[in-house]
């Protein structure tokens, strides 16, 4: 027979075990809003060979008094036809797109504004005092922003932690736990051969920074 203490013990440890992650667990795919998830660019699903056709087909566009362009404009049309692609009519479009585009990528969840979450990612220093790290950008991938194009402004978080935290990596995967916001941002990030300045759309005060695992 179990003891009223150790009764009280057990249901002691399934209620913190039960509130250790009481905030909701995010992926990066929860910060993108129904409008990006629904919207299709046509020219990212296109192949290498529809690029170099595509390249071609506004070489030629841009100076149709160059004949040695015009074959390979030909041949370019032809591939888009024989894939029942009007290409034409996509070129004609194409600001329209690129105006839908950049409004899906900047687009929130506005779902979870205000709430409490955790999400994993990988750090981006912005500012430090000393050795420790006291504002960074969460990114999802690995190098994001330093080695590569930075992500859409709704797949980064500018996060300022509530206490510096050591930097192990760049590579090295972290959870954030915190309010969620949204905040429009524009912040320098240092590159190996320059600054560049990268748009996000969220931002939060992290309450806790801790290693992935």
């Amino acid at each position: 027979m179990v003891s009223l203490s150790r009764l009280l013990f057990l249901i002691c440890c399934l209620f913190l075990s039960s509130n250790s992650y009481a905030s909701e667990q995010w992926s990066w795919r929860d910060l993108v809003s129904e409008e990006s998830k629904s919207f299709i660019d046509p020219f990212v699903r296109f192949s290498s060979m529809q690029k170099y056709d595509l390249y071609n087909i506004m070489n030629y566009i841009e100076d149709k008094n160059n004949p040695e362009l015009k074959t390979n404009y030909e041949i370019a049309i032809q591939r888009f036809s024989d894939s029942n692609i009007d290409i034409l009519k996509l070129i004609e479009q194409r600001l329209e797109i690129a105006k839908q585009r950049n409004s899906a990528q900047n687009s929130i969840n506005k779902s979870l504004i205000g709430k409490t979450g955790r999400l994993p990612g990988y750090i981006v220093p912005l500012e430090m005092d000393g050795m420790l790290v006291t504002q960074f950008l969460l990114v999802p991938t690995a190098g994001a922003c330093v080695h590569t194009p930075p992500p859409p402004a709704n797949q980064i978080v500018l996060v300022t932690p509530e206490e510096g935290i050591e930097l192990i990596s760049l590579y090295t995967p972290v959870w954030i736990e915190g309010e969620l916001s949204a905040g429009d941002s524009k912040s320098d990030v240092q590159l190996s051969d320059g600054i560049a300045e990268v748009d996000t759309a969220y931002t939060m005060l992290a309450t806790s920074v801790e290693l992935y695992n």
